[in-house]
């Protein structure tokens, strides 16, 4: 199977418990509304905030970074070294008229929050009143 991936240029790394990660990552996100914000939070576990990088570009919020870990165990005369990398890049859309000045990112826990105020909707249309005749109750057709 291992061959399998690497044939389709599939990397492979290992996880903490012997579980095997191919290739590229995609962390999960949440996009929600709060209080005249889009709030997008992403979980990065095992990340460092300065593996981390956070770009509006047009109508985009562009998520990107890169995960590495080394973990060691020693049981008696067994020693055993793992080690693992994956990167990853999310773009997802932003609702138009987004301003990009008003954009933060925070990263706490293991949560990338980032925030920024939703534009203010404007009606596209507007009503008009249907009005009646003028000339009054219109007559009954002569036959």
């Amino acid at each position: 199977m291992e061959q399998l991936f690497a044939d389709y240029g599939l990397g492979r790394s290992l996880r903490s418990g012997g579980d095997v990660e191919f290739g590229p990552w995609s962390p999960r996100v949440d996009i929600l509304e709060r209080d005249g914000n889009l709030l997008v939070r992403a979980d990065l576990p095992g990340m460092k905030q300065d593996d981390i990088r956070v770009e509006v570009l047009d109508d985009l919020l562009i998520l990107e970074g890169e995960r590495s870990f080394e973990q060691e165990e020693e049981q008696g005369d067994i020693w055993r070294m793992e080690r693992g990398f994956g990167s990853f890049l999310r773009t997802l859309p932003l609702p138009e008229g987004i301003d990009a000045d008003t954009v933060q990112a925070r990263f706490e826990n293991g949560v990338l929050e980032v925030s920024m105020k939703l534009p203010q909707i404007r009606a596209q249309g507007r009503r008009i009143e249907v009005k009646g005749s003028s000339r009054g109750t219109p007559k009954k057709p002569i036959h």
